[in-house]
């Protein structure tokens, strides 16, 4: 089926399915016009569910599933943060324009110069080690700024 042919199937074109199957290749599509509904439906989700009363929400798009530019831009539009694993995802980021407060750095692999640019953005820093506590203590006073940390629990409860 050529791609001007394919008919549209809930804002996306189906011949994305076929394609897929024919290859036998997983498949991920992002729709400008359904990212947004989306996004809606899951912020009126966590209201009705009554979580978080009253706190900042932020929902983070993983920039390490793709950072095209484009794509970047519309989620910031919407009102997304983002969820970083680097320092050069950190500075993507200030180069789309999303508000550093809105972004949550995690991951093992951070490095002393990825977190005293954290420091100085003011990006939230997941604490994922006593290491990594340590170089978060070490960039925050390097840069002279207090760091937003976030610290994962894992209460270790069998539902």
């Amino acid at each position: 089926m050529g791609l001007g042919a394919a008919p549209l199937l809930n804002g996306t074109m189906s011949f994305c399915c076929s394609f897929a199957q024919s290859f036998f290749i997983p498949l991920k599509t992002l729709s400008k016009f359904t990212s947004p509904a989306n996004l809606k439906m899951s912020l009126c989700d966590v209201k009705v569910k009554g979580g978080f009363g009253g706190s900042n929400l932020i929902i983070g798009y993983a920039i390490k599933t793709n950072n095209n530019l484009k794509i970047l831009e519309h989620l910031r539009k919407l009102g997304c943060g983002t969820v970083l694993v680097s320092g050069n995802k950190l500075r993507l980021t200030h180069r789309v324009g999303f508000n550093p407060t809105r972004c949550i750095f995690n991951g093992n692999g951070k490095t002393l110069e990825d977190l005293g640019l954290a420091a100085q953005e003011g990006v939230f820093v997941n604490i994922d080690s006593e290491f990594d506590l340590d170089n978060i203590i070490v960039a925050a006073r390097i840069a002279g700024k207090k760091v937003n940390v976030l610290l994962r629990i894992n209460p270790d409860v069998d539902p």
